[in-house]
């Protein structure tokens, strides 16, 4: 978590505990009667406000850490995926030429379902010449992204550290809508 900034542990922090929260709340079915502060026990008068404060909270903190997220940490989601993506090609190139990447332009066309790897020749009047060296069965490119997947999920910090935080935040409501089923089916004709 060194690559996280000091607002971004803030607000992901805060999302954690407040869904956690929210989660025991519904599982355990708390009945708020009173709140006391510095000493002074307040009566709640209607317990629902401060459900509704505690879930707009949750929107809050879930909206914050999510702008922090995107404009600083998303990317390396990506980065970590597509990385372990390019080491799977290079492999796969050497098995075909051992020298391709030092003396070729060799490289991965993942534009299509499937991938391919292409080798590209100086450019012509109509553009970049290519062949095509090899082109994975769609099993074979699923199996690679699945194993990049994999890998960012749970040989990289990435999932625990950036992910996790939105999962927890997304079985707040589920576990509300699961315990107050019968209340939200009354409701619904």
């Amino acid at each position: 978590m060194a690559d996280f900034d000091e607002d971004l542990q803030k607000h992901r922090r805060n999302l954690i505990l407040i869904s956690v929260a929210l989660i025991v709340f519904d599982f355990a079915d708390v009945k708020i009667a009173k709140v006391g502060i510095l000493g002074t026990d307040l009566v709640v008068g209607n317990p629902s406000v401060l459900i509704a404060v505690a879930w707009i909270s949750w929107l809050y903190f879930l909206l914050r850490y999510f702008q922090y997220w995107s404009t600083n940490n998303a990317r390396k989601i990506s980065l970590t995926y597509h990385n372990h993506l390019r080491l799977w090609f290079n492999l796969q190139a050497q098995k075909i030429d051992p020298n391709a990447l030092q003396t070729r332009a060799v490289d991965l066309d993942s534009s299509a379902r499937r991938f391919k790897i292409v080798e590209r020749f100086a450019n012509t009047r109509a553009g970049m010449d290519t062949k095509v060296l090899k082109e994975f069965s769609l099993p074979e490119t699923l199996s690679a992204k699945a194993k990049a997947a994999f890998h960012v999920a749970v040989v990289s910090p990435h999932f625990v550290d950036q992910i996790f935080p939105f999962v927890v935040a997304i079985l707040a409501p589920l576990a509300t809508t699961y315990t107050q089923w019968q209340s939200i089916k009354a409701v619904i004709p």
